[in-house]
């Protein structure tokens, strides 16, 4: 019979093979079928039979149906975990036979195989292999088909079924095998997008119960299903999903081990191993789901479109964004090129939405009321670094391009983030080794091309600290980019350059050398900053090439004449010494730094201020320094009894064409000689450095006579230029300053005489510890000298400056503007300027020593003057400038502070000296705490115990409140003075002082709230008149506030005293006469008050936007938070602010520019007011059934009664009080051309909104709204009383002086009235014609 059956088969007579198939029994068919199906030729005769019963009659259909059913089976249990019987390619071929003929049968023939897979579902069976491949072909076939019955009884179409298949698969159990199974199928079915969403969400449960190797597979099937339809979905949930995994691990982490018994319990041990092991199978997959999604996102767009536009959503929600995985995949995608801009723009923007609200969050209770989540960017991109080390090359990528974007900088939270890839920077250099090169590529152009390199050179720094070795590995990238190209920088980028790569030369040779022949070319180029720069290079190299003995007499000397053609082959010399021994190669520095001596004065200036620096990282070198500086300086000494002037002044100027520019920097020379002299009797005097100072017998013998030497020199300059007089000091032809050649020489003469004046006066304060009176008295006549020069420059200069103008004016050539004034700049050291001033204010004891220096007041105005410009600069200097000044300028924050606080008790408003030096001493504590909390925030504990001499307490909030209270103190004491105006500025600078002491002050800390009732008490009682103090005191009241209390309603009070101080701009209503709660708020201050009350609710709107923002971004990402919470918060913080603005707008204002600042703070509220309708309407348009809160409908209600309608009659105020002045009507003309129809626009386009709300909500909101007004035209019936009053007056006067006798002129009057009247008429016809 099987052989009938096959020869029938292959001569496709398929109707004889009916009939024989129908005759036979369906048993023995079926018995005959299934014993030939394992062979190969088994699938031919299945497929045969198949064919040839066509199902037409009831037998057939029968039989046709069995066949089908055991082949059905046959395939089912092959694909099982059982083992396959038979050949894989029969398998294969069985099922397409299966997936031919299944078009055949009728819907009822097929309903019960779709019920096999369900109810093996419902059983928990495992799903897959060939037998799960029908089902897609299976439910497809019936959803084409119309009148499903099901159950006999239930009818339903096609595509009904389809979505109850789905349905019912959906709320089986799905083992991580039969989920990436059925994905598999699924994706054939041609799902809907609902259908999709539940699967989705079936998928999000499922993966919670799997084991994280298992995840991947699912992931990347559900991204394949998806991406067509739900593109974004696939992503949504395994980000949701790695999030939650994330919080749970971090949750489940082992509590630090606390005693010896927790070590050795093996409890902890396996529950650390087996946390372990979970974090690392959780990397690995999220590792690979990252390259999934990143392999199918190159190929298919929607995958990224759909990502990308969920991370610019997610900008306002730092949580969601910066979560390891999403970040990871994010940077990902970055390492794509066409998405690179994007996802880098979008990160980076997140980055800066994180610290800027991080930054408003430390100011504002508000804000960390609402927002309490926070974001530790630092630790989340380190997380991310080091998991992108286990093989993630493509996340690393996108690290280093996001890292390097965050370097450009820029103002407020971008210099932040610029900060924070700095930090970020030098671990993933360590981490990935393979970034390194474009990273240093990058660096190297951005720090030559960039407008503000600062941080590209914090960061090659920070490298060079941390991560030496990279830069090592590169060297040839170090010397092609930046070696080579030094002298295309500007100076102080070269120098930071070569501060930065300082530890790479000392550990590699080759690349010391190539910067020694780079140096060695800049020194001799033709720009004088290459040289500068050079010189600085070679000091660097001293300062690190650390000598173990000193140099000998006989080797200085050598070194001094030795060819520079050498270096090479003592640099080679030194290769194989140890790191300690540089004896040679400093030899050769020395040699190269003494040729500077003949080049330009910046070079020798540059050069002289880095030799005591190098005195101080390499002590050996100091005597022979020492003797180079010593030997060079004879040159301009003249020590001969007979000579008057000291100074050799010829060679110290020379003519250059028809200028005299300076040759050499004679106060800078005799400054450093100084200061090493100094710096050696110190060390010297230190038992810990004497000894080893005094173990070189050559040192021993050669020191003394160099030392001699100096204090010789220096003794000469003493008693010479203290007796000098202004006739000996070589000034030419009768002391001319001005701006002619001669004049120009006198001027360079005079700055070098005030240079050396100030080196001498340096050297005899420090020459002697123990500070006799007779060494001040010397110092005191030595800076009376110096002042007579620089008041002779200043007498001669003005009247040379006064000829001049005279000279132009009387020749009719108009004014002369030449600045004829001469620049004194003070070379004093800062520790020098510190010991000398503590001698001045009497520090400590001996008030008969420091009698000299109290007495002079011009030296301690000089000395101030000084310590003004170092704290200037303070903020230009390097960190480790800024680190080794620090010390000196807590010692003079201590001593200003005091003398600022006995000041303020006994000073004269009549004494302008008194007053000029505590405006100068409060000045710079201002300054000095202004550096303090930028620069030294992480020393601030110390700093405030030396201020407040309260070394034993370790609370920040307790020594800044000292400060504070010493502050309050001083700013009581001089408004206790009387006729205090001229003190006003100094009080105002105390307050300020104060908000910069409370900002270090934690906000939950109970000194803040005691600061607090301070101000506000203060603000109550105190009555002022000066409008910048006003200012201060109300900005400071408001930061507290904020700091303090996040429901607070001070702007209202403030806006009600406003109102009660100004009066309403409706005349015709009568203000009571409350007491005005705030006495800071005065007639004279009203304006300024209105200007910082505007201010802060600019800030408060800004706050209140990005509340709104992120509720928006909210709706758009999966993430739970306290909506109900925020939105009430974000009610009652718009509802003060219109009712601040409420009392403002009411208020009879000044002429000025604060109206306009009322208008435009007008139009913002109303902008963030259509910002919250907006919200609401994405909520209708999310959500379904969503409620209008009341407190949001009371707020809109308020908003039309409380704002808009007083809103258009402050604008006719506005209007009638500027057209009452022509000047002023004129000047405003173009502003209230475009700020007042921005007004209303925005007014017009949130009632708009409100209407759209109310149609979606069914609640009208446009109760108590005033609609807009057309103000295109208008009649104003005052304005026209107005006018008909003033004509019925001017008619009466005209009839009475008709009547009345008048000369013939007095008779042209009316006419003349009448025609200056017209002009008017026609110029307010065209201001209507205008604005319409």
């Amino acid at each position: 019979m099987l052989k009938k059956y096959q020869l029938l088969i292959k001569k496709e007579d398929y109707s004889n093979l009916e009939n024989l198939l129908i005759q036979d029994s369906d048993q023995h068919v079926i018995k005959i079928l299934s014993q030939e199906l394992k062979e190969p030729h088994g699938v031919s005769l299945a497929d045969g039979l198949l064919t040839a019963l066509k199902g037409v009659t009831r037998e057939s259909l029968s039989l046709r149906t069995k066949v089908y059913e055991t082949l059905f089976e046959l395939v089912r249990v092959e694909s099982s975990d059982t083992g396959a019987t038979i050949n894989e390619h029969v398998l294969g071929g069985l099922t397409g036979v299966l997936l031919r003929q299944l078009d055949q049968f009728p819907t009822h023939c097929l309903l019960p195989f779709v019920d096999q897979y369900i109810e093996l579902a419902k059983l928990g069976e495992p799903l897959h292999g060939r037998w799960l491949d029908i089902l897609p072909k299976l439910v497809c076939t019936i959803s084409k088909r119309q009148d499903i019955i099901l159950g006999g009884t239930r009818e339903m179409t096609g595509e009904d079924f389809k979505y109850h298949v789905i349905q019912t698969f959906c709320e089986q159990t799905w083992p991580a095998t039969t989920t990436s199974s059925l994905l598999v199928a699924f994706k054939e079915m041609n799902l809907e997008k609902q259908e999709l969403t539940d699967i989705v969400l079936k998928v999000e449960r499922v993966l919670r119960s799997l084991e994280y190797q298992n995840v991947p597979p699912i992931i990347y099937q559900l991204v394949l299903l998806t991406q067509s339809k739900i593109p974004g979905a696939a992503i949504r949930t395994v980000e949701a999903y790695f999030r939650e995994q994330e919080k749970k691990m971090l949750a489940e982490q082992p509590q630090p081990i606390a005693s010896m018994d927790e070590i050795n319990s093996a409890e902890v041990t396996d529950q650390q191993i087996n946390t372990d092991r979970a974090q690392r199978d959780l990397r690995e997959a999220q590792g690979t789901v990252i390259l999934h999604v990143t392999h199918l996102a190159q190929f298919d767009p929607s995958i990224a479109k759909d990502y990308i536009k969920l991370l610019k959503t997610a900008r306002w929600l730092p949580h969601v964004l910066f979560s390891p995985f999403n970040l990871s995949l994010a940077l990902s995608l970055a390492s794509i090129e066409r998405y690179q801009d994007q996802v880098v723009e979008a990160v980076c923007k997140s980055i800066h939405h994180s610290l800027l609200l991080a930054q408003k969050s430390r100011h504002s209770a508000w804000l960390r009321r609402v927002w309490p989540l926070a974001v530790d960017l630092q630790n989340v991109l380190r997380t991310t670094i080091v998991n992108s080390a286990q093989g993630w090359q493509q996340v690393c990528s996108g690290v280093c391009v996001v890292l390097l974007s965050l370097l450009e900088g820029g103002a407020g939270v971008r210099d932040e983030a610029a900060s924070l890839g700095v930090t970020c920077l030098p671990l993933l250099l360590s981490s990935h080794p393979q970034t390194a090169p474009h990273c240093l590529k990058q660096i190297a152009n951005c720090s030559l091309i960039a407008s503000r390199p600062r941080h590209y050179l914090a960061a090659l720094s920070r490298i060079g600290r941390c991560s030496p070795m990279v830069l090592v590995e590169h060297q040839s990238l170090v010397r092609e980019l930046l070696l080579e190209q030094l002298q295309h920088h500007q100076p102080a980028t070269a120098v930071s350059i070569l501060h930065a790569l300082s530890n790479t030369f000392r550990m590699d040779v080759p690349l010391r050398d190539a910067l020694m022949l780079t140096l060695r070319k800049m020194l001799f180029s033709r720009t004088v900053h290459c040289r500068v720069v050079a010189v600085q290079g070679l000091l660097l190299l001293l300062r690190h090439l650390r000598v173990e003995t000193t140099l000998s007499s006989s080797q200085a000397s050598f070194s001094f004449s030795s060819a520079l053609s050498q270096i090479s082959a003592t640099a080679a010399q030194v290769h194989g010494s140890d790191l300690g021994q540089h004896e040679s190669l400093c030899y050769e520095l020395l040699a190269l730094l003494r040729r500077c001596f003949s080049q330009q004065h910046e070079v020798r200036s540059a050069l002289y201020k880095g030799l005591y620096d190098v005195c101080r990282a390499n002590r050996k070198l100091t005597v022979n320094i020492l003797g180079l500086l010593l030997q060079h300086l004879s040159a301009f000494i003249d020590t001969r009894p007979a000579c008057l002037n000291p100074i050799v002044v010829k060679d110290l100027v020379t003519l250059q064409g028809d200028s005299w520019i300076l040759q050499e920097p004679l106060g800078d020379l005799l400054s450093v000689i100084a200061a090493c002299k100094v710096f050696y009797r110190e060390l010297e005097e230190n038992p810990a450095h004497s000894k080893s100072l005094l173990d070189d017998d050559e040192d021993d013998a050669n020191s003394p006579e160099i030392l001699n030497d100096v204090c010789r020199t220096f003794d000469v300059l003493e008693q010479k230029l203290s007796t000098c007089e202004l006739n000996d000091l070589d000034f030419d032809n009768n002391t001319d300053f001005s701006l002619s050649a001669l004049g120009q020489k006198n001027q360079l003469l005079a700055q070098i005489m005030f240079s050396v004046y100030d080196a001498v006066i340096g050297h005899t304060f420090l020459c002697d510890v123990s500070r006799p009176k007779e060494k001040m008295q010397l110092c005191v006549d030595l800076f009376k000298k110096q002042r007579k020069i620089v008041e002779l420059v200043k007498v001669k200069s003005a009247k040379s400056t006064a000829s001049k103008k005279g000279e132009g004016t009387s020749k009719g050539k108009g004014r002369v503007s030449s600045k004829n004034e001469v620049d004194f700049k003070s070379i004093l050291r800062l520790s020098v300027v510190t010991e000398m001033l503590a001698l001045c204010l009497c520090e400590g004891e001996g008030e008969q020593t420091d009698l000299p220096f109290a007495e002079c007041q011009e030296l301690q105005a000089y000395l101030l003057s000084c310590v003004e410009s170092h704290v200037s600069a303070h903020s230009n200097l390097s960190i480790q400038e800024r680190d080794r000044h620090l010390p000196y300028l807590r010692r003079l924050a201590r001593l200003l502070f005091v003398e600022c606080f006995e000041l303020c008790g006994r000073v004269d408003p009549d004494d302008e000296r008194e007053v000029a030096k505590l405006h100068t001493c409060v000045n710079i504590v201002h300054s000095l705490m202004d550096n303090f909390v930028k620069h030294h925030g992480d020393k601030l504990e110390q700093i405030l115990k030396d201020i407040t001499n309260k070394s034993a307490s370790n609370d920040v909030n307790t020594l800044a409140f000292l400060v504070v209270k010493g502050c309050q103190k001083m700013l009581v004491r001089l408004l206790g003075i009387e006729d205090n105006q001229a003190l006003m500025k100094d009080s105002t600078t105390i307050v300020q002082i104060i908000a910069q002491v409370v900002c270090i002050i934690n906000h939950d800390a109970e000194e803040l709230q005691k600061a607090y009732e301070w101000v506000e008490k203060f603000s109550k009682e105190k009555s002022i008149g000066y409008v910048p103090l006003c200012e201060a005191i109300m900005k400071l009241l408001l930061f507290l506030s904020d700091q303090i209390n996040a429901r607070h309603n001070l702007d209202q009070h403030l806006a009600r005293d406003i109102y009660h101080c100004l009066g309403d701009n409706d005349e015709s209503v009568i203000v009571s006469d409350t007491r005005i709660e705030f006495s800071i708020i005065s007639e004279s201050t009203v304006t300024g008050s209105i200007s910082v009350l505007m201010a802060h609710l600019d800030s408060s709107l800004a706050i209140t936007e990005m509340s709104l923002n992120k509720m928006r971004a909210h709706l758009c990402t999966p993430t739970d938070y306290p909506s109900d919470k925020v939105e009430e918060n974000v009610n009652i913080k718009l509802g003060v602010i219109i009712k601040a603005m409420n009392e403002v707008v009411r208020s009879a204002l000044p002429l000025g520019p604060v109206m306009d600042l009322v208008i435009k703070k007008a139009e913002k509220i109303y902008g963030i007011m259509a910002l919250y309708i907006r919200y609401y309407l994405d909520l209708f348009r999310v959500k379904n059934y969503p409620q209008i809160s009341e407190k949001f409908e009371r707020l809109v209600h308020m908003s039309g009664e409380l704002l808009s309608e007083p809103l258009y009659l402050f604008l006719n105020y506005v209007e009638e009080a500027r057209s009452g002045d022509r000047n002023i009507a004129l000047q405003t003309a173009m502003k209230e051309s475009k700020l007042i129809p921005a007004l209303v626009f925005a007014i017009e386009k949130y009632e708009k909104l409100v209407i759209q709300l109310s149609k979606r909500s069914k609640v009208n909101l446009m109760t108590g709204m005033k609609l807009s007004t057309l103000r295109d035209f208008k009649i104003e019936t005052n304005k026209l009383e107005r006018l008909n009053n003033s004509n019925d007056d001017q008619e009466e006067r005209e009839d009475a002086e008709e009547h009345a006798p008048a000369s013939s002129d007095e008779k042209t009057i009316p006419k003349k009235r009448k025609a200056s009247a017209d002009p008017n008429n026609a110029s307010q016809k065209r201001r209507k014609l205008q604005s319409k």
